[in-house]
């Protein structure tokens, strides 16, 4: 559905390659921040996004058919299948949580440092080399992403702090995401071995997901034929 950059293989390709592929993979991911929401809000919390990955898992099997997991690395399958799925209940929830759509906006910016965050990873557990340059440019990269929200009219620091105290289970969702999906792609880069588990790991989120729609008290869910469209958009 989106982030394919995570499972690109570290030698395949040259890395400019991988660099354009990882930027039109941000460029998706931002686009589907908004699709997100609004599934959220016709379908629910907890019903949108389970509804979102039982789409998107269905046609990336039928597109790319299910990997035999011995054909793939354990570590990867499942350590990368669990941070996968953690990741993707998190960003989901965490904007279906979203009181209004300022406050989703704010935890979409906030899940916007993973790729900060996956650089840092990567030269931690020396994936590639860091430099002197490393401390300043995360600076930049959050702060940058403050500079942001705070072009809104009406925003300040003041202002996240007391969403943060208003809704501390979807900016603590929204954290948990930037930091897992960095986690995900470090792993899938050390551990992937040029396979991908992507047509499965949303089938397995999707499947926890309505789990957790079964006991969350959430009512019934009307699937609408706009409520249809944008989940069809979205996953394409």
């Amino acid at each position: 559905m989106r982030r394919a950059s995570a499972d690109v293989p570290s030698r395949s390709g040259s890395t400019a390659t991988n660099t354009l592929v990882g930027l039109v993979a941000v460029v998706l991911w931002s686009a589907s921040v908004g699709l997100i929401r609004n599934v959220s809000e016709l379908l629910g919390p907890t019903g949108g996004a389970a509804t979102i990955f039982t789409v998107s898992g269905i046609f990336a099997a039928t597109a790319l058919g299910i990997p035999r997991p011995r054909s793939l690395n354990p570590v990867y399958l499942y350590a990368g299948g669990f941070l996968f799925v953690v990741y993707e209940m998190c960003f989901a929830l965490s904007l279906g949580l979203a009181h209004d759509r300022r406050q989703a906006l704010e935890l979409a910016m906030i899940n916007y440092l993973w790729p900060c965050l996956t650089i840092v990873l990567a030269v931690v557990f020396r994936q590639q080399r860091g430099s002197f340059l490393l401390a300043p440019g995360v600076a930049l990269c959050f702060g940058g992403v403050v500079w942001l929200m705070t072009g809104q009219g009406g925003w300040s620091l003041a202002t996240l702090a007391g969403n943060m105290r208003d809704n501390p289970v979807a900016y603590s969702l929204a954290d948990g995401a930037a930091l897992t999906w960095a986690a995900y792609s470090v792993l899938t880069r050390a551990y992937g071995g040029g396979r991908s588990g992507v047509s499965l790991f949303p089938l397995v989120t999707g499947a926890v997901l309505w789990v957790k729609y079964a006991f969350a008290g959430e009512g019934a869910m009307g699937l609408t034929l706009s409520g249809a469209i944008l989940v069809g958009v979205l996953v394409a």
